[in-house]
């Protein structure tokens, strides 16, 4: 029987059209265009979203108060603060006073002092040393950890003698927040949403509050983390990455010119098709041969084209270049864990120096050219201008992180005034370090606030980054514990941060090994 010439020439077009397919795919190059996303703005929001926090920090506190106001005065409360759980009135002399909406919820921990009452569960309670009865307390109260971490305990003073312990649940005041949260940001994050820029913004569970642009899991290009005493919530900012595609031009040829092949021989064993009708049996051995010729070449295009599709987009050039910021981005995450871990030091009173003879300006030299790489990228020109070698008696990581902070900050927020210089001097047993700038300054109100903890200024000539907002609050504190301060002093143009610390001469060598 007779097959139609269609039989033979559709499989083989059909096989052209899918080779032609598999070649653009393969040929296909995908090249990502990076937009990173406007870091100023999102450093904007932060600080609105932070004043924020603490506005409505204070507005809670407040609540709190009021609380216990009415509970010592009135025996009673008509409407208490979001989360409140328990409140509990512990007097020096008097009965205690307990105001418990949900008595027989089993989940609250207790509260009580030393030498009280013994609680039921002593694993799930909080026990209060007995000195709180005298203890000082800022006005605007302490707040404590309980073995539970959906639990906090604020302490106030309603009055001389009078301790208030509030149980706060946390999950609560997080849900109250976030639903604040999601009406109020419409219009600070409105400038942010105009760049086109993605963003979200966390609770401390990790669920989204508000978002704009596309969902992403990766992770963020920004991230800024604000502590509250219902937990860390998170500013998260992605890079707008577009992709732009084009081919490989060899790839592309050959397997295009393949399938021309393939259509070609479609259109010839149709023209055979026709011509040997009569001979049957001949068709089908010329069909066969021509099967088998045409597989060896398909196998072999496969393989080579799977080969040059790996190594399409091999560039070491740019692997060595990403490893070096690899390397710097080490070094400041060290930084900040070194910051972070002198802060924890200093909030438990365990922060010691230690003084050993030392050249600052060595340990000067270290720490610019450690940064050198990084303020050349943005344009700064770093001058130095050291003690010419004294030997002093300091805490030489102390001023290694000190000075380490200083260039970091100049590193950020200085690059628009193109140069700093790090000056430094010793006379008469005090050592003293400068590191100025030509950037935007520090406005006058600012200046003092900028050495408390987690403080930032932020303006929109600054190129910004995230911190901690620790690197002056630190700086100053080790100064202080080695006797001596760091201050921001007045300057035409940029900051100019001068650090003084006693660092009497230290003894020559040659003359300790006589003594010895």
């Amino acid at each position: 029987m007779m097959r139609p010439a269609w039989f033979t020439l559709l499989p083989m077009f059909a096989l052209a059209l899918l080779t032609a397919i598999a070649a653009e795919r393969l040929a296909r190059r995908t090249e990502e265009n990076r937009t990173p996303i406007d870091r100023d703005q999102l450093l904007a929001l932060d600080d609105v979203l932070r004043q924020e926090f603490a506005r409505l920090d204070s507005l809670f506190r407040g609540y709190l108060q009021r609380d216990a106001q009415d509970l010592l005065y009135r025996g009673h409360l008509s409407d208490p603060g979001a989360g409140v759980r328990r409140i509990q009135l512990f007097r020096k002399k008097g009965p205690e006073r307990i105001y418990d909406p949900r008595p027989q919820e089993v989940g609250p921990p207790e509260i009580t002092l030393v030498d009280a009452r013994s609680p039921f569960n002593p694993d799930h309670a909080v026990v209060l040393e007995r000195d709180w009865l005298d203890r000082p307390i800022p006005e605007q109260g302490v707040w404590l950890s309980t073995p539970s971490s959906d639990y906090k305990i604020h302490l106030s003073r309603p009055e001389s003698g009078v301790l208030c312990a509030a149980l706060i649940h946390l999950p609560e005041v997080q849900e109250r927040l976030a639903s604040h949260l999601q009406n109020w940001l419409r219009e600070p994050a409105g400038p942010l949403k105009q760049t086109g820029a993605s963003f979200r913004i966390e609770a401390p569970h990790g669920d989204s509050v508000y978002s704009i642009g596309p969902s992403h899991e990766g992770p963020a290009a920004a991230i800024l983390p604000i502590h509250t005493f219902s937990g860390t919530w998170q500013i998260r900012g992605w890079d707008r990455v577009t992709q732009n595609h084009d081919h490989d031009p060899a790839t592309l040829a050959t397997g295009w010119g393949f399938s021309l092949i393939l259509a070609a021989c479609g259109l010839l064993l149709h023209r055979q098709q026709r011509r040997a009708l009569q001979l049957a049996s001949e068709r089908v051995s010329f069909v066969n041969r021509v099967s088998h010729e045409l597989g060896s070449p398909l196998t072999n295009l496969s393989l080579n084209l799977d080969l040059a599709d790996d190594a399409i987009d091999q560039d070491r050039t740019a692997a060595h270049q990403r490893l070096s910021l690899v390397r710097e981005e080490i070094a400041r995450l060290s930084r900040l864990v070194a910051n972070v871990l002198t802060f924890s030091r200093r909030e438990r009173n365990a922060l010691q120096l230690s003084p050993v003879r030392c050249l600052p300006d060595e340990i000067l030299m270290r720490v610019a050219d450690t940064f050198a790489p990084a303020l050349e990228r943005r344009g700064i020109q770093l001058e130095r201008s050291l003690a010419s070698g004294v030997a002093v008696i300091l805490d030489p990581d102390a001023l290694e992180q000190i000075a380490g902070n200083l260039l970091s900050n100049v590193e950020k927020y200085a690059a628009s005034g193109h140069r700093a210089t790090l000056i430094s001097a010793w006379q008469n047993g005090v050592f003293s370090l400068t590191v100025s700038d030509l950037g935007p300054g520090i406005p006058p109100a600012d200046q003092e606030r900028i050495f408390r903890p987690f403080e930032r200024v932020h303006s929109s000539t600054h190129e910004g980054s995230s911190g901690t907002g620790l690197g002056l609050a630190i700086g100053r504190e080790l100064a202080r514990r080695h006797g001596g301060d760091l201050h921001l002093r007045k300057s035409h143009r940029g900051a100019r941060f001068e650090l003084q610390i006693p660092a009497p001469a230290a003894e020559p060598l040659h003359r300790r090994f006589q003594v010895a």
